[in-house]
């Protein structure tokens, strides 16, 4: 896998993820509110310091939204607050317009929600819920940039620094493609919020440091999240990932032979073993991850001719031509005779050479030379065995 193909893969699965912004199953901890700030927040949302007109209206709004009418409560609204309404300066308010922007979101015109919400912070800039909806708002019609500047100004505004908006905040900009902007964002979060890292978190800014080439702070993060919970197999998973990604072979495998003592690995996983170790020059041990792979559960069309080249290329690798002939023959006698890959062939060709079974040599090899990429190396070794029993017969 190509490392632009697993920075993508990583950023659409934290995406995937974060369906919605809404609360966590497993949300992380908030810190105490901070005394100032709360006292704002709360002064912002003090009904009593509303004008009588606003405040008379928010309570009728309130009432057919308690009734469970919230279609009239939206009617009274866009009545008196639009601008083909009554809307006057007696009763616009941010209350008003962040009520209005929740009750649209609620039935799902983010669009319209979105105006509103903005409208609350451009009348009260230090309105942290109504900065919060708007993040909430952007993301659903996919302006993320926009959606993760809100959430960045309520997560600054809020009474307490809740990391879940900061997470949004860079999630959102990573997914308007501006990683540079990102990183520092998942930076605090990860190492600045005092908050323990979370598998999601490290996750998003393993994406973002591939795309600007951070990797000593992708590293940095994968160590944190390891140490806080050694005995993650999707912690370990993702640390096989970044390694992967960045050419890391060595550690890649050691990461995702980890993966394996913590949970089974799937036949892909199992493949995935496999080809680290060939790459990395032990193809005994990938011909054990790849025998692991055929005998795993699944079966997606053209897996086993794939692992079974695998594994016969593997056991070549490592001499054991025995194994490799009794593995492939298996194979062919299972197979339809018209369906057997011709390197298959080749390599038992080459394999009965190596053993001293002359005759099913030239069998294979014939046959693999009539496919267009083995010719020329069946050929030769036809020419080969041809040679070496001509020296027999001698």
């Amino acid at each position: 896998m190509s490392a632009r193909r697993t920075r993508a893969l990583i950023l659409s699965m934290t995406l995937l993820c974060l369906a919605a912004t809404g609360a966590a199953a497993d949300p992380p901890a908030v810190p105490a509110p901070d005394p100032g700030r709360q006292k704002v927040q709360r002064e912002i949302e003090d009904l009593s310091r509303m004008p009588g007109a606003s405040r008379r209206l928010y309570f009728r709004v309130r009432r057919k939204v308690d009734a469970g009418d919230a279609e009239a409560a939206m009617a009274l609204l866009d009545k008196r607050l639009t601008p083909d309404g009554e809307a006057s300066r007696d009763v616009d308010h941010p209350l008003l317009r962040y009520e209005y922007g929740r009750l649209l979101a609620e039935d799902r015109r983010a669009d319209e929600a979105l105006g509103q919400y903005l409208k609350a912070v451009e009348m009260e800039p230090r309105f942290a819920r109504a900065w919060l909806g708007a993040g909430d708002a952007a993301y659903r019609i996919g302006e993320y940039a926009r959606a993760s500047d809100a959430f960045l100004k309520g997560y600054g505004l809020g009474p307490a620094a809740d990391p879940r908006y900061l997470y949004y905040a860079a999630v959102w900009m990573a997914a308007a493609g501006d990683h540079a902007r990102a990183m520092p964002l998942f930076e605090e979060l990860v190492f600045g919020t005092g908050a323990q890292p979370r598998e999601d978190w490290c996750r998003a800014l393993v994406a973002s440091a591939l795309e600007t080439g951070a990797t000593a702070t992708a590293e940095a993060a994968l160590e944190a999240l390891i140490e806080e919970d050694p005995d993650s197999a999707d912690a370990w998973d993702l640390c096989y990932t970044f390694h992967a990604a960045t050419g890391d072979l060595r550690r890649a495998a050691a990461d995702l032979q980890v993966v394996g003592y913590l949970r089974p690995l799937d036949a892909d996983e199992l493949s995935a073993l496999g080809d680290l170790h060939f790459s990395l020059d032990a193809p005994a041990r990938a011909a054990r991850a790849y025998r692991s792979a055929l005998d795993a559960p699944g079966d997606a069309p053209g897996r086993r001719d794939a692992l079974i080249e695998k594994l016969g290329s593997a056991l070549v690798a490592a001499h054991r031509h025995d194994l490799a002939l009794s593995a492939l023959l298996s194979y062919v006698r299972a197979s339809a005779p018209d369906s057997v890959p011709p390197r298959i062939n080749l390599m038992i060709g080459y394999s009965a050479i190596e053993t001293g079974d002359s005759a099913l040599a030239d069998r294979y090899l014939r046959m693999a030379a009539d496919d267009t990429l083995c010719n020329k190396t069946a050929n030769d070794l036809l020419k080969y065995l041809e040679s070496g029993q001509r020296n027999t017969e001698k």
